[in-house]
């Protein structure tokens, strides 16, 4: 991993959400210039950029494991982070 892969890489990040019990999915991430720059074709575009979940069946791909979210960093160490938030919970 390049120092650029390594500054910007938010897995430590995730694995601190997974150890409170959170469900973490990895995210597309925008350019320096606020486009898509996670290699999906098409592109995402407007709100998805940023937001649009990288896995192939989305949110029920979320992980809670430490080695589900080292394969997803590794895949993408760009990406960021996506929590599922669990049933019963609230977020103002």
């Amino acid at each position: 991993m390049t120092s650029i892969d390594q500054k910007y890489n938010l897995s430590k990040y995730a694995l601190n959400y997974v150890a409170h019990g959170f469900p973490v999915i990895p995210l597309c991430w925008p350019n320096y210039s606020g486009n898509c720059a996670c290699g999906h074709q098409p592109p995402h575009t407007g709100r998805d950029i940023g937001k649009a979940p990288l896995t192939k069946n989305g949110l029920t791909n979320a992980t809670i494991t430490q080695q589900g979210v080292n394969e997803f960093w590794s895949r993408w160490p760009k990406a960021n982070i996506g929590i599922v938030i669990p049933h019963g919970y609230f977020v103002p």
